[in-house]
């Protein structure tokens, strides 16, 4: 088998080194010289300027005399690259991992709504918007209040809003079309209540390989007021209701999507009247939410993308009984005059792996989206209630170890 891969990462290439496959990775320009060095007889490494350009993509493989005929299959790592890895697919003559129609939707908001709402199953209302007059076009029956405003194909809560009133949610466009125009057009949908989940696994000729449940500390559009980002894995035996339902309704979301091998990072809001679909990615999760399912269950959902891609057999979840949590820190917004060292972190209660992100000297921003963050940690404990609050303390811990200096 031999892929061609839009995109470098380096836990992705150390999740896929040891299977069976030769690879070409076309990778960002940043990066090249740094990855070049990692080149093989089985790894190629091209030089592009930009891997979701489809433009920039082909013109690297022309350069190199690469023929179509050389690859079996394209597959885009992440989110911005998996329907670029469509589109040079189609242009090549070659497979995509997935095809352009199911890419697109596992990236536009609207287009993945509108198939998860089509099978009968719940998921928010939405309206399309371009321009500030046409909220005027969408009535208030269809989109009760309150309602969030966010960018089509956007990624870890940025640029998402909540609105409580026609005047705030015609400020908030405002401004992203002033601010972040590129992303648009945005997304209007109604707001949905409840506690939010993710769902993460690999499914396999449209069967569940592997899967798992994990409970958000709070939900990811607290994270504009302070929230704290991080997750936990839910213990099946002592939520036995909510695994059924849950592992039915992703792969009815997954089959209404598209997507029959491969792995996901679904979230979803635990209503009371059962599960309702917010949005999910063909890529695992970010932060350490892969590290976390494979303390859990055994499985590394890199390594599972690759298998999948390359038609290679599924590996077997293996279960630890501990439940596993993990947490994007937040650091105060300033000047960064001290912060903790990784060593310190991964010294605190709990904590199996992570590292620190920030340093002394460099200025930090107001943390508004999962972007944001000062680092990143893995736990463990025994049950849920112990890892979250390992991780809350981390928390505060780390939010009290770093010293800022305020611009006034």
């Amino acid at each position: 088998m031999r892929v061609l891969i839009l995109g470098y990462k380096s836990v992705v290439d150390q999740a896929i080194d040891g299977l069976d496959f030769s690879r070409t990775t076309v990778t960002e320009m940043r990066k090249y010289p740094r990855v070049s060095r990692h080149a093989s007889d089985r790894a190629r490494m091209l030089p592009c300027g930009d891997p979701s350009d489809v433009e920039a993509v082909l013109a690297a493989l022309a350069r190199a005399d690469a023929a179509p005929a050389e690859f079996d299959v394209v597959w885009g790592i992440d989110e911005f690259t998996v329907v670029p890895a469509a589109a040079v697919a189609a242009a090549l003559g070659r497979p995509a991992h997935l095809s352009l129609d199911v890419s697109l939707r596992f990236r536009d908001k609207e287009l993945q709504k509108r198939a998860v709402r089509a099978a009968g199953l719940p998921a928010a209302r939405t309206a399309v918007v371009a321009r500030p007059e046409d909220l005027a076009a969408v009535p208030a029956r269809e989109l009760p209040w309150p309602q969030v405003v966010k960018p089509m194909a956007g990624a870890g809560a940025a640029d998402t809003h909540r609105a409580d009133t026609r005047e705030e949610l015609e400020s908030r466009l405002a401004l992203l079309l002033a601010s972040a125009a590129a992303q648009g057009p945005f997304l209007v949908e109604e707001y949905v209540e409840g506690r939010e989940l993710h769902l993460d696994g690999c499914v396999r000729e449209g069967r569940l390989t592997a899967f798992g449940a994990s409970r958000y500390l709070q939900n990811l559009l607290d994270i504009r007021t302070g929230g704290v980002t991080g997750s936990y894995t839910l213990d099946s035996g002592r939520h036995p209701e909510l695994y059924a339902e849950a592992s039915r309704f992703a792969l009815s979301c997954l089959e209404a999507l598209g997507m029959r091998d491969g792995i996901f990072h679904m979230e979803v809001f635990e209503g009371p009247h059962g599960l309702v679909f917010s949005e999910c990615a063909a890529r695992g999760g970010g932060g350490m939410i892969t590290e976390a399912f494979e303390g859990r269950y055994g499985v590394n959902l890199l390594t599972e993308q690759g298998r999948a891609v390359a038609g290679l057999p599924a590996g077997e979840p293996t279960l630890d009984e501990r439940v596993f949590g993990q947490l994007s820190v937040r650091a105060p917004a300033g000047i960064a005059l001290a912060v903790p060292s990784t060593e310190e972190l991964l010294g605190r209660p709990g904590v199996l792996d992570g590292r620190v992100e920030i340093q002394a000297g460099e200025p930090l921003p107001a943390m508004a989206n999962t972007a944001h963050r000062g680092g990143i940690a893995l736990l463990a404990a025994e049950d849920e209630e112990a890892v979250a609050a390992r991780m809350r303390e981390l928390q505060h811990w780390f939010n009290d170890s770093v010293v800022v200096k305020v611009d006034v």
